[in-house]
């Protein structure tokens, strides 16, 4: 089971005074049936080849209390809704599990006072077939409330799959201020109709507003060991050109300078490029220490592998500009310098990164307090923790 964490923001939080015999005093309660989160989406249990749901927490009422999204949850391969019938299930019913697990449903749990209310449908978020893996919420607009961004994966066709056609929209919901959402993502122009996984923000061309990096995972097929690998989108924030309240974005993936997660090139009309078949080997199914073997080998540049599961916007050299960390299944995960002038170079061989994994997570801190980011990258296998040494 994939599990997909997309958050928004770093904290650092003080450490706990209370201490006995070096031991922390701080325990830990399980209040998820209490809050109404014990179980907000009932469906078939799956195991590791289906698509787990994403959350991301944030204030959209503004009332000072944490509210959090839920994406969808669903198996978009079908093996195991498959293997969950009985030996000698017909093939209508095979195929009537396999139809109602490839997708999922969409929440909205608003904050109320410690416990949480379902408002998908009254804030209008509620998609009943949903794709969805990833949220994330940022200010795009730039009105003082934040708005949410949904990364959809759509559907895996893994035998007939073209630029654009098996994947699905992400949609921007714009916060209208009242606890309600529209969907602006036509008027945005920042649809991605790749098989996404996730959005991260930041205003990377330091001109005073907020944009985005979407990521495709591409399609795996976790039983025959076959993937397909996808580019990645940057869209750059041009502000309210047409003064119809929605600022629109701009692809800037090619000018930027392959800033795809992989080497294929992207098209100039918002559809990523899909890659040819690639065969990985491994042990079925891939367990929690499994490791992959890559042929030919694909994955092993500091560009990435177009399999993208992560990023993180972050400043690795403090030379005030963001720079972009890229977690990718089967292979190198890349670091993007940020050059300041709108383009980026790859500098993961150059930063000594090139020990290939299967990243499904990253995030930065400063961990050893020496005042630079330090990396940790998840993997299916060993998790990989990388000091900067400035």
């Amino acid at each position: 089971l994939f599990a997909l964490l997309f958050a928004l923001s770093v904290f650092s939080l003080p450490s706990s005074a209370n201490q006995s015999n070096g031991t922390s005093a701080v325990q830990f309660v399980d209040v998820s049936a209490a809050v109404g989160l014990a179980v907000i989406d009932p469906g078939p249990v799956t195991d590791w080849a289906a698509y787990g749901p994403g959350i991301a927490w944030g204030d959209y009422d503004d009332d000072g209390d944490l509210d959090l999204f839920v994406t969808a949850r669903f198996d978009q391969l079908g093996l195991e809704s498959e293997e969950a019938l009985p030996e000698g299930s017909t093939q209508a019913a095979i195929d009537a599990a396999v139809a109602e697990n490839s997708v999922g449903r969409t929440h909205l749990m608003r904050n109320d006072g410690g416990v949480f209310t379902d408002v998908s449908e009254e804030a209008g978020v509620l998609i009943h077939n949903s794709s969805a893996i990833g949220a994330s919420w940022a200010d795009y607009d730039g009105d003082g409330d934040i708005d949410l961004y949904l990364s959809n994966f759509g559907f895996a066709n893994f035998e007939n799959v073209s630029a654009g056609t098996e994947g699905a929209d992400n949609i921007m919901f714009r916060n209208n201020g009242d606890g309600t959402f529209t969907d602006v993502t036509a008027l945005a122009k920042i649809g991605n109709p790749g098989h996404s996984s996730g959005g991260i923000w930041a205003d990377y061309d330091h001109d005073g507003d907020l944009d985005l990096y979407s990521l495709n995972a591409g399609i795996v097929d976790e039983r025959d060991f076959q993937i397909r690998t996808e580019t990645n989108i940057l869209y750059r924030n041009e502000g309210d050109s047409n003064g119809d309240g929605v600022p629109e974005f701009s692809d800037q993936t090619i000018e930027a300078g392959r800033v795809s997660g992989q080497d294929l090139n992207p098209s100039e009309d918002y559809i990523p490029a899909i890659g040819a078949e690639v065969t990985i080997h491994g042990a079925a199914p891939a367990g929690p220490s499994a490791q992959v073997i890559i042929q030919n080998e694909f994955g092993l540049s500091g560009a990435g592998t177009g399999i993208s599961w992560a990023g993180i916007w972050f400043d690795y050299n403090n030379d005030g500009w963001e720079d972009l960390f890229i977690a990718s299944d089967f292979g190198v995960s890349p670091l993007y310098h940020n050059n300041g002038d709108g383009t980026f170079d790859i500098v993961t061989a150059e930063v000594g990164m090139t020990q290939p994994g299967t990243g499904m997570g990253v995030h930065a801190a400063d961990y050893d307090g020496d005042g630079d980011f330090d990396l940790c990258q998840t993997n299916f296998g060993p998790n990989f923790v990388w000091k900067n040494d400035g």
